[in-house]
């Protein structure tokens, strides 16, 4: 009896004491987050990404680390600044919700939410940084790049991060990225004798049949390439784009090496272009045989899934950014020995060659992890000023060389495995041909008709078919729809070149006079664009140009 007793008494008691410690470490574990986020006393920035990969938050604690001791030192004042990582499905509504709320944090990395992406947006709840960016970066004292301006100790003088329609720089970039093809040394050995990769098309292709006859030998099922979506993709850039290196020549009237969505339109109604153009075919069918040697049901696989079959050692090849090298590598360790090489070109294929005669160049590639400072933010003078000691020569080569990515500063050296990784500087420029991008519903229909294509339930003919149906169906209406979009972005233009001429009749800013001339330079081109692109429709439209 005394035995139940006791027994009863410890489970009251043992049920009581799990529950007082519960409480006791909630409250602790809320308390630490409110001091951690909004400690009394301490300034605190906050800054968002959805960077998961390992090393990335590390790395960047590293660079938060040394300022906030670097800041108190010079002030001693007390900063802390507080890493926000989101993954990628919720950080659109995370971002969206939190600056329309006015809530969001100082930083905010560019991409995936709309408000973050969308130049007006942009216009709205960013800050922009010409102003800054034309100063040195205090930073780089006593450095050969101290007295040169933050924007040009980037290796592009971050062209590529212009905003043409706000005439102003948004992003600050950390990191950049290119794309190569990873491969198993051991198994190209064994299936081919080679121990170098293939450096054509016709060589890449023999590859795969070479590996098809030693799976069928030995009863093997390797892959030629741990393909999925994300796959299909990255060999399309290589693969597809270069064929229409001539077609984007005779359709680029304003000979900005792009054809855009209005000059498509205009050159597919002078019939420059077809769906059923011989070469456009070409591209379907080159990107068709490297996708023959992808896993079945390759369609329904993300790029994890194509990473595991890879470092397992069951695929020949892998295609994939720098930003993946590190992981890869470690990944991989001594399973077998890893190789990187350049995507073959098939400038030397009897029936592809004809169109596509060069590799595209990555002379134009852009910076990458871009950073945006909220406009709203109480603190983005500090941001501001985070921003330019992360970006230092010595500062950006130690973050990129922690997660080894390439950096982007002048002088910066990279970590010896990503030397293939090198942006090729020859062949074509970076080429666009924007055609069913014209229309929402044609872009979305387009794509699901993609994959019926590369699923073996459409033809070739009756996708190219359903795609000229899809744009005479849809063209024109998309061709107004983003008229109104561009008209929309002027009135935006517009606003802010009357706000500064404001500041420059009746404050003392004397530096927004040349922002001020700067943006209504481009409120005029933007309007030039509008007026062009609507007298290029009137002609297509009234027959004239058809008859040209």
């Amino acid at each position: 009896m005394e035995k139940n007793k006791i027994v009863e008494f410890i489970k009251v008691k043992l049920g009581l004491l799990i529950l007082a410690a519960a409480v006791l470490y909630s409250v602790v574990s809320v308390a630490y987050s409110h001091l951690t986020f909004e400690a009394p006393n301490v300034t605190t920035v906050k800054i968002a990404h959805w960077q998961l990969e390992a090393g990335f938050r590390e790395s960047l604690t590293n660079l938060i680390d040394d300022y906030e001791k670097l800041y108190k030192d010079k002030t001693g004042k007390e900063i802390r600044i507080i890493q926000m990582p989101i993954s990628e499905k919720g950080y659109a509504q995370f971002i969206n919700s939190s600056l329309i709320g006015g809530v969001a944090p100082d930083i905010i990395e560019q991409g995936i939410a709309t408000t973050a992406t969308d130049v007006s947006y942009i216009a709205r709840y960013f800050e922009p940084l010409g102003a800054e960016l034309d100063k040195p970066n205090p930073y780089n004292a006593g450095t050969d790049l101290e007295k040169i301006p933050w924007r040009q100790t980037f290796f592009d003088a971050l062209l590529s991060r212009y905003q043409n329609e706000l005439q102003d720089y948004y992003t600050i970039p950390f990191s950049m990225f290119t794309t190569r093809i990873f491969y198993n040394k051991n198994m190209l050995f064994q299936v081919s004798g080679k121990n170098t990769p293939p450096k054509s098309f016709t060589e890449l292709m023999d590859t795969f049949k070479q590996l098809d006859e030693y799976n069928e030998k030995n009863g093997t099922r390797y892959l030629g390439i741990a393909g999925s979506k994300e796959q299909k993709g990255l060999f399309a850039n290589w693969y597809q784009a270069p064929f229409f290196a001539d077609t984007i020549a005779a359709c680029d009237f304003n000979m900005d090496n792009t054809c855009d969505e209005y000059e498509a339109y205009i050159a597919f109604k002078k019939h420059k272009w077809s769906f059923q153009d011989e070469n456009r075919r070409l591209s379907f069918k080159c990107l068709m045989e490297l996708t023959e040697h992808f896993p079945v049901g390759w369609q329904a696989l993300n790029r994890e899934d194509s990473l595991f079959q890879f470092v397992q050692g069951n695929g020949l090849m892998l295609a994939s950014g720098s930003w993946n090298a590190s992981s890869i590598t470690r990944q991989v360790a001594d399973r077998f020995e890893l190789g990187i090489f350049d995507f073959p070109m098939v400038a030397d294929h009897p029936e592809y060659g004809k169109y596509a005669k060069s590799q595209t160049s990555e002379a134009g590639v852009g910076g990458g992890i871009n950073w945006e400072v909220n406009s709203h933010s109480a603190n983005k003078e500090l941001a501001i000023d985070f921003l330019k000691f992360c970006t230092t020569r010595k500062n950006n080569e130690r973050f990129n060389g922690d997660i080894i990515w390439l950096p982007v500063i002048q002088g910066a050296t990279s970590k010896p495995i990503l030397k293939p990784f090198t942006p090729r500087l020859d062949g074509y420029p970076s080429l666009t041909f924007k055609t069913l991008e014209i229309s929402p519903e044609a872009n979305l229909l387009s794509e699901g008709l993609s994959w019926s294509l590369f699923a073996g339930r459409l033809s070739l003919d009756e996708y190219l078919s359903k795609c000229t149906e899809l744009y005479e169906k849809n063209a024109l209406q998309g061709y107004h729809d983003k008229l109104d979009i561009l008209k929309r972005r002027l009135k935006t233009t517009e606003t802010i070149a009357n706000a500064d001429l404001a500041l420059l009749m009746y404050g003392d800013n004397k530096e927004v006079s040349v922002k001020t001339a700067e943006r209504l330079g481009s409120a005029q081109g933007q309007s030039l664009d509008i007026s062009t692109n609507e007298g290029r429709l009137r002609e297509v439209v009234n027959g004239e140009g058809s008859k040209k």
